[in-house]
């Protein structure tokens, strides 16, 4: 009986049936769309009932991404000022979240940026240059010890250290608040059984505490963007 009544469908209504498809997968674009999810192939659609593991970034998915600088800790003689205009010198270039915040604060306070020659970046880690002789550094802690600097504390926040030769001028910490709507992410979280990871290229004290209310089965930090293609390379092999 249902097989007549399929025929009979197919027969009398083939414009709608066929419609019903590319009707359906405009609405689930549209719907992501108004939600911010942008799917670029309606195969997305198709698949999405087969996947495994869901695999997310922090800064700018999870949070609003348009971070602000909190506090400048200071372990030099500079100035605020001085110490400003050396960051948005070197930052000046750099596409992260957190040189739009540079920028921005910078152009508030009314500080100009100090000019850097062979200025050279490191994808997740820092940026370099030198000003009069001097060789700079700002990024996380993993560049200025890979480059011999000692870090002379521990910062737990999130943000990046300013070095000039051997010697750490400051560290810069950010805020960058959560997005609306975590709650139902972590409803969502408890109840998929689905594999559910976390990247980040904060420092891990920073992920974790972000994460604690958050039920991750994996949660990692410190990464640089070949670390999280690895990872994700890693979770499509073992499937």
């Amino acid at each position: 009986a249902f097989l007549h009544s399929v025929s009979v469908l197919l027969i009398a209504c083939p414009c709608a049936l066929g419609l019903a498809t590319p009707a359906a997968f405009s609405v689930g674009l549209y719907t992501g769309l108004k939600k911010g999810i942008l799917i670029r192939s309606v195969r997305v659609i198709e698949n999405i009932s087969r996947v495994t593991h869901l695999v997310l970034d922090k800064t700018g998915t999870l949070t609003k991404g348009k971070p602000s600088l909190k506090e400048i800790h200071n372990f030099g003689s500079h100035s605020r000022h001085e110490l400003l205009a050396l960051l948005y010198g070197l930052e000046q270039g750099s596409v992260h979240p957190f040189a739009h915040a540079v920028l921005e604060n910078c152009q508030t306070e009314g500080v100009k940026p100090i000019l850097f020659e062979n200025l050279k970046g490191s994808a997740g880690k820092g940026i370099e240059g030198v000003y009069e002789g001097h060789n700079y550094r700002v990024g996380n802690e993993s560049f200025l010890t890979q480059n011999s600097i000692t870090i002379p504390i521990k910062m737990e926040s999130m943000g990046f250290f300013l070095a000039r030769q051997k010697e750490v001028l400051a560290f810069f910490e950010f805020e960058d608040p959560a997005r609306v709507g975590l709650a139902s992410l972590r409803s969502f979280l408890q109840r998929t059984p689905i594999h559910t990871a976390l990247l980040s290229g904060d420092r891990k004290s920073v992920v974790e505490a972000f994460s604690s209310q958050l039920p991750f089965r994996d949660v990692r930090g410190e990464l640089t963007p070949e670390n999280k293609r690895e990872a994700v390379m890693g979770f499509k092999d073992a499937g």
